[in-house]
């Protein structure tokens, strides 16, 4: 029979980057607490950092030079106590069943 529950959905990898100057760079967020994640020079010399988490809705921010800053390039929205952060939307992969994916393995007939 079918699962009577969905399975666990794996957390999704988010990239952030910043691209606006600075020294030292780190982001936090609902993600994770708020805790300062350090972003490291990435393959493209910008300050990047990956961060697994599971779908949702996510208000963030970079912490540049130990300055809170918005990356006015991203969506950004005010929370509950009117700071402006940026949000990020963070969808769950689609199931290996959905079925534009199964058309792909079954073989033509004929």
């Amino acid at each position: 029979g079918l699962p009577t529950s969905p399975p666990a959905v794996p957390p999704t990898e988010v990239t952030f980057t910043w691209r606006h100057g600075g020294v030292t760079v780190y982001v936090a967020g609902t993600f994770n607490g708020w805790q300062w994640k350090k972003l490291e020079l990435g393959d493209s010399g910008e300050p990047t950092a990956r961060v697994r988490v599971n779908p949702g809705r996510y208000q963030y921010k970079f912490i540049v030079d130990s300055v809170w800053k918005c990356d006015p390039e991203c969506p950004h929205e005010y929370d509950t106590d009117y700071n402006l952060n940026n949000v990020v939307n963070v969808f769950a992969p689609s199931p290996p069943s959905s079925p534009s994916q199964y058309r792909k393995t079954v073989p033509p007939s004929g």
